[in-house]
């Protein structure tokens, strides 16, 4: 059995901002020529007001509030297509305003064995000096932990890791790459994501798998 393995993953783009959701039908993007008829008979509504829509084609997940907008898929092949229809769309509708953008990737790993799951807990939390001498066994339940990112598009990268929930012995990563688009640039807000996207997407939908890979690297068995 390999060390450790995925069993589940998500990338998500959240845009913050004000959206409209009753326009967001699967219709509407057939009309703005971003998806095709064949996209179209296989979407799936859930939700459409003026409140909220929830909707599904392309093996993406979209979900609108008056306040966000978020794309979603649990598929590794479809995250450039993700990329590409999240910048038609918000090219499409240029003068929303928007105010920041999170790049976020999240994954579940299984482990083999708990001895190796608590081994990694207690590399990243170390239990000594101060929680064993409090604790007959203490065990690690979250890491969190921001890096500043400066440059063209400054932010910050979140990291979380976590037991998984979903596998056990197991555990989750994620990152979240956060913009918060600046005053000087507040009147083309969407031509700003939509830079962002383009310039940070390989980096910041990367950031989690690679944090999960330099675990493993650093913490053998």
């Amino acid at each position: 059995m390999a060390t450790f393995r995925v069993e589940e993953e998500l990338l998500a783009v959240v845009c913050v901002g004000s959206f409209n959701p009753a326009i967001f039908h699967p219709q509407w993007f057939i009309r703005m020529g971003l998806i095709n008829e064949v996209d179209a008979a296989e979407s799936s509504v859930k939700v459409l007001s003026h409140e909220v829509t929830d909707v599904s084609f392309c093996g993406i997940d979209l979900q609108c509030l008056p306040e966000r907008l978020t794309f979603k898929t649990p598929n590794p092949a479809r995250y450039e297509q993700l990329q590409d229809l999240l910048i038609r769309t918000l090219q499409i509708l240029p003068h929303m305003p928007l105010r920041a953008c999170g790049i976020n990737r999240a994954l579940h790993y299984k482990l083999e064995s708990e001895e190796y799951w608590h081994k990694i807990g207690h590399a990243l939390v170390p239990k000594e000096p101060i929680w064993k001498p409090m604790f007959s066994d203490p065990r690690t339940r979250s890491v969190g932990l921001q890096q500043k990112r400066n440059g063209e598009f400054p932010g910050e990268i979140n990291i979380d890791v976590q037991p998984s929930i979903m596998h056990i012995p197991g555990l989750f990563v994620q990152s979240n790459w956060h913009y918060a688009v600046p005053e000087s640039k507040t009147a083309g807000s969407c031509e700003a994501i939509v830079e962002y996207l383009r310039s940070e997407w390989t980096a910041a939908s990367s950031q989690a798998k690679l944090v999960g890979e330099t675990i493993f690297g650093k913490i053998q068995p």
